[in-house]
């Protein structure tokens, strides 16, 4: 195979990765208003997030975004009453944050939960393969990233 048609394989391929992980968000935009940081904010702190680290300073360091982007997406998240913000006890300038019991039935209908289920009806060994190959993807974008 040539090196062009190869660039072109390599290409169409990206482009179909690029294609559904756009879509499997899109719905959710259009029904929920809810954007893939949203939904990636929503889930921290249902799953991800503990007693020391349920702040917006420690969602923007797991998501890797701005500390400006991650306030807007906890007000956009607090104005749908998807989340709300506590007091943290013994320190009344921060303040903790948890997610309301809307919050974790909207995450019912979380977009991932369309492409899991997707990825459940193939054979174990397309699922190790797919795994073994998003690895080696993701290891070789960190690589791109630190450079």
């Amino acid at each position: 195979m040539g090196k062009l048609v190869q660039n072109q394989r390599y290409k169409a391929m990206s482009s179909m990765f690029g294609q559904i992980a756009r879509s499997i968000y899109e719905n959710s935009e259009e029904d929920y208003g809810m954007s893939p940081k949203a939904w990636a904010a929503l889930r921290y702190f249902h799953e991800v997030a503990t007693t020391e680290n349920r702040t917006q300073q420690h969602l923007a360091r797991y998501l890797g975004i701005h500390k400006a982007t991650t306030s807007r997406i906890v007000a956009l998240l607090e104005k749908k009453e998807l989340l709300y913000k506590a007091v943290k006890p013994g320190e009344n300038r921060k303040r903790d944050i948890f997610i309301t019991e809307q919050g974790c039935l909207l995450l019912e209908k979380d977009p991932e939960l369309l492409l899991a289920n997707i990825l459940s009806q193939l054979t174990p060994e397309d699922v190790n393969n797919f795994q073994k190959m998003l690895e080696a993807i993701q290891e070789k974008y960190l690589e791109t990233r630190s450079d």
